[in-house]
Formats: structure tokens, C-alpha cells, sequence
């Protein structure tokens, strides 16, 4: 003979169950939130970075070509960080646009912003 459901395990399990859902949604949130904040701001950076490369030079404007040198280096130098925070939000895209309780219209809006900013990087790249 069985022994009797213990009632404090069966209601335990039926509370757990819920919370342990309601965690992994919340979980999933906050890594969609956090995705699109890093995802912003590498766009961000992007845009200066078109900015500074797409300023004019003035013919014999030598402080002007100085100082957009200056800025060309800058920028040089962040690359390699740049390229690692690009492959990030690439795999993390990745996961986040298959499992975030978001809408289908705002995951193609997510996947095309991502695909521009590849783009994006590429412009700047070269």
C-alpha cells in the first residue's frame, strides 16, 4: 500500500512551480533590457564614430587635420574592444530575439536593428 500524498509537498510543488516560471521571466527580461541598452549604445558610439570620419577637411587647415587625427586614433584604438562588445551583442542577440516574451514585430525590429549595426560597423571599419 501507497502512502498517502503528503499535502505540504503537493502545495509546495504547486507554488514553486509558478515562481520558478515567473523567475525565468524576469530573467529573460532583464537580459532583453540589458541587450537593448548595449545594443543602443554601440549604435551610439557607431554614429560618433561616422561623425568624426565624415567631417570635411579644410585645405590648409592644419589644427583642424590635427585634431581629426587625433580622433581617428582615438577611435583606432577602441576597436578591438568595439569588435568584442559586437560579437557579444551578436550572441546574445542570437538568444535573446529566440527566447524573450517579446512580440514578433518587435523581434524583426530588434533583428534588423542588429543586422544595421553590423553594417554599420562595417562602414566604420574600413
Amino acid at each position: 500500500m501507497s502512502a498517502p500524498p503528503n499535502h505540504a509537498l503537493v502545495l509546495r510543488a504547486a507554488v514553486d512551480q509558478p515562481t520558478a516560471s515567473y523567475v525565468r521571466l524576469e530573467e529573460q527580461k532583464n537580459i532583453l533590457s540589458e541587450f537593448q541598452r548595449d545594443l543602443n549604445e554601440f549604435v551610439l558610439w557607431l554614429e560618433e564614430a561616422d561623425k568624426i570620419s565624415g567631417i570635411p577637411l579644410e585645405p590648409g587647415n592644419e589644427q583642424q587635420l590635427k585634431e581629426k587625427l587625433e580622433q581617428v586614433k582615438l577611435l583606432e584604438e577602441e576597436l578591438p574592444l568595439r569588435q568584442g562588445i559586437l560579437k557579444q551583442l551578436n550572441e546574445t542577440g542570437g538568444t535573446v530575439l529566440v527566447s524573450a516574451p517579446i512580440s514578433p514585430e518587435e523581434q524583426d525590429k530588434l533583428e534588423n536593428k542588429l543586422k544595421q549595426t553590423n553594417l554599420q560597423w562595417i562602414k566604420v571599419r574600413h
